[in-house]
């Protein structure tokens, strides 16, 4: 400002009841309101990192065949499973289904996850041929770890299959 000849402080970072001699409020409703937004998202950060199951799952079903049969009269549905251990330490997890009537999981239903692994496992869930009565239902695939409880999770899923005998 010296060196364009105007007076020194004309352009400043000030408020208006500074300028008209008054002194500035440093407990302002807008800075209230702030601080009380701030505080409230802490809160739900902490909430939210609280209640986070260390552990992602996504069921995909085979899109080759959509069921098979068996000589046995039971029908089978191929599943991928990826399960990522978002924990900091290895869990053993064991992997169940429910929702028809004699529905069997094939394969391994016990298994470990290091820390921070991911796995992909393929599944097989068969049931018998009379327990449908429609050509899609319903079942659960219900992953949890053994040396922990609270690290669970429930897939909903359909179990196709033919309903023609």
């Amino acid at each position: 400002m010296a060196r364009i000849d105007k007076p020194l402080g004309l352009i400043r970072y000030t408020t208006e009841r500074a300028l008209e001699g008054k002194p500035t409020r440093f407990w302002r409703p807008q800075l209230l309101a702030y601080m009380a937004a701030l505080f409230s998202m802490v809160v739900l950060l902490i909430g939210f990192l609280n209640a986070r199951v260390p552990m992602d799952v996504e069921v995909a079903r085979d899109r080759q065949a959509l069921f098979e049969s068996t000589a046995e009269g039971r029908i089978i549905n191929y599943y991928t499973v990826t399960l990522r251990n978002q924990d900091s330490k290895e869990h053993q997890y064991a992997l169940s289904a429910t929702g028809l009537p004699g529905l069997r999981l094939q394969g391994a239903d016990t298994f470990v996850l290091a820390a921070n692994e991911t796995r992909q496992l393929r599944v097989a869930l068969n049931a018998d041929a009379s327990a449908l009565t429609q050509p899609s239902h319903p079942v659960v695939l219900h992953i949890a770890a053994l040396d922990e409880p609270s690290i669970s999770s429930n897939i909903e899923t359909r179990f196709l299959g033919s309903t023609r005998q």
